[in-house]
């Protein structure tokens, strides 16, 4: 009996202590102490305007976890536990927030460039307890590259449940994520994700959504996007299908808007994830479907697939209606024709055929990463090898990017790298001259350019290729009677 009045008691003290005003703030408390304790592998956590208590909930002013480079910060963060939530917890019965509702929801990634790891097969991920979590995120930002990506007005709720009879998952529970509303570029969207708990992990998500596009003429067109991925994730043999559609609903038009027809298979584990892949488009605009693509009238088809055991290869045969200067968020090809082959490490751009800048661009190219080896051995190690080279002609640089002036350019460039003994390099070679026919005012009109001839070496930097020494070997410009 004493046990028994002991164990009341100390539950009735945790209840009055978890609804008092400042429980809230006192347990975030004790989680940043511990994390301080487990050292830097832990990352810093900071907070700001906490009040409310852990039996009811509470609000959240500011949010901030650091780590290495990585930062999360959510700020305007409210918190709603269900009425019965500490006793479905202590019965087992489950976990059941009522509300986590974030008002802006900021990801900075300035992590250093880490080498990859080949991936490996998701093991199963299973909880304790069921779990019910409905969230909302006024603005969901990704950062840390040139551009930040945002997302808005997102609205969904997740679920570990045991699995329903009718998703045909073969596994006992299942993690499921609804998401009710998202909106990105001129598109509203939703979706649901159920995803097996068990192996083999099967995978299943439907989404949908709702484009505005904008077809020749002006008119504005409403378009359907659905989106359809099945599979498996706990095998290195784990595959997914995955097919893509954007049409539009109106019969009126159907002839000038944008379509989108895509199917392909992906192997997550695999060194080479695409395994084949078949889409055809129709005067698609990109800015239409991701806020950092350029505008653009895309039409043409992408193939990929295996050929034989160890080869890949992927044509690509795009036309561009709407090109124009890339400062202007546009793509300045009007057309693309590419092959591309894979053949053990071994990448090889064996053609490459674009009409971009009023002219034409050729080139070749290939890539072999570089193996690594132990401490130990590492004597035995190779860095990574490329080379590409190309050809223009008669492209005008003022197409490109609309602030260089005018003129009509033929020129090659070649670049390869090499190993110097004392680290890695890139030659690089360059030849430039008119074309027969310059457009009116060009630049080259006073300059009398003949010809540019430039060589020399780039040295970058060990952990960015960005970052580096350019040493010019040589610098030859013929220009008007004189030459340099």
């Amino acid at each position: 009996g004493g046990l028994v009045a002991l164990v009341l008691l100390a539950l009735l003290a945790f209840g009055l202590w978890a609804a008092s005003p400042g429980s809230l703030a006192q347990a975030i408390g004790w989680g940043q102490s511990f994390m301080a304790r487990q050292g830097p592998a832990a990352g810093t956590l900071t907070t700001e305007g906490v009040q409310g208590s852990l039996f009811a909930g509470g609000q959240i002013g500011q949010l901030r976890w650091q780590r290495d480079g990585l930062t999360v910060e959510a700020s305007g963060v409210r918190i709603g536990l269900s009425r019965w939530f500490w006793a479905d917890a202590l019965l087992g019965r489950g976990v059941r927030l009522s509300q986590l509702d974030i008002d802006r929801l900021r990801i900075d990634d300035r992590r250093p460039p880490q080498p990859p790891k080949p991936p490996e097969p998701l093991q199963p991920v299973t909880l304790p307890l069921p779990v019910t979590l409905p969230w909302s995120i006024g603005v969901l930002e990704f950062a840390g590259g040139a551009q930040t990506l945002t997302l808005s007005e997102l609205e969904g709720e997740y679920r570990y449940r045991t699995a329903d009879s009718a998703w045909r998952l073969g596994v006992a529970d299942a993690h499921q994520l609804d998401l009710k509303n998202l909106r990105v570029a001129g598109g509203r969207y939703e979706a649901q994700a159920v995803l097996g708990a068990q192996a083999p992990m099967p995978l299943r998500v439907d989404a949908r959504g709702e484009v505005q596009a904008t077809v020749p003429g002006g008119a504005s067109v409403a378009l359907q996007a659905v989106a359809k991925l099945a599979g498996t994730l706990a095998t290195q043999d784990a595959a997914l299908d995955a097919s893509a559609s954007l049409r539009s609903s109106d019969a009126a038009t159907a002839a000038q808007a944008p379509t989108l027809e895509a199917t392909a298979r992906l192997r997550p584990w695999r060194a080479q994830p695409v395994d084949t892949v078949d889409a055809t488009m129709e005067r698609l605009d990109l800015a239409a479907l991701w806020p950092q693509a350029p505008a653009t009238l895309l039409s043409g088809t992408v193939q990929a697939r295996p050929d034989g055991a160890d080869t890949w290869r992927a044509a690509l045969r795009i036309t561009n209606a709407a090109s124009g200067p890339a400062d202007q968020q546009r793509l300045p090809a009007e057309r693309i024709e590419a092959d591309l082959e894979q053949r053990g490490a071994r990448w090889t751009l064996s053609r490459l055929d674009a009409r971009l800048g009023g002219g034409r661009l050729q080139g070749q190219g290939r890539f072999e990463p570089g193996s690594s080896a132990p401490a130990a051995a590492s004597s035995s190690s190779s860095p990574a090898r490329w080379h590409g080279d190309v050809t223009a002609t008669s492209v005008n640089p003022s197409l490109l990017w609309s602030r260089i002036a005018p003129a009509a350019l033929d020129g090659s460039a070649q670049a390869r790298t090499e190993d110097t003994g004392a680290g890695e390099a890139i030659a690089l070679s360059a030849r430039i001259q008119p074309s027969g026919t310059q457009p009116r005012a060009g630049a080259l009109a006073g300059l009398r350019l003949r010809e540019l001839d430039v060589k020399g070496r780039w040295r970058p930097a060990p952990t960015d290729m960005a970052q580096g020494v350019l040493e010019l070997r040589s610098l030859r410009l013929l220009a008007a009677d004189a030459t340099l």
